[in-house]
């Protein structure tokens, strides 16, 4: 192929030159047919979390969700939303948005896409031993209601 390529004219090394150039355009998806077809990524207008705040109890998990929509308002389904946290030792956060409590604190979470950032506040409280006991030392105090027969 080399030695045909060297004994060809200039014209047909050209045109092999252009043949190829737009074979790999075409390869790559650019300039075809259907380039025209393709829709364009859409302008992020806005991205939230929900819940707008959470309270978490230590030791268990809560799912956030991150709404994000394009400039009009409307929901862009696939966002590509990375979550992280400020504090790992309070919560740590999945990829997915799911939210785990680790020890009792305030942390920030935040979802980011493209420029737009959301942050939500999660507290978490520390779990409770027995929610009807009482604590050391206190006073229980009873009082006594009467019928209105």
């Amino acid at each position: 192929m080399m030695l045909t390529v060297m004994q060809a004219s200039r014209t047909t090394i050209v045109g092999l030159t252009f043949a190829i150039a737009a074979a790999t355009l075409v390869a790559c998806g650019g300039n075809d047919a259907n380039a025209g077809a393709t829709s364009p990524t859409p302008t992020i207008g806005a991205i939230r979390i929900q819940p707008a705040t959470m309270t978490i109890v230590a030791g268990s998990d809560s799912q956030a969700v991150a709404i994000v929509t394009d400039a009009a308002g409307r929901p862009i389904t696939n966002a590509d939303v990375r979550w992280s946290m400020t504090d790992g030792a309070i919560i740590s956060v999945s990829g997915a948005g799911v939210i785990h409590a680790i020890s009792p604190g305030v942390a920030l979470v935040t979802a980011v896409d493209g420029p737009r950032i959301a942050l939500d506040t999660v507290t978490v409280i520390a779990r409770s031993s027995s929610p009807n006991r009482r604590a050391r030392g206190s006073r229980l105090q009873l009082a006594s209601v009467r019928s209105g027969r």
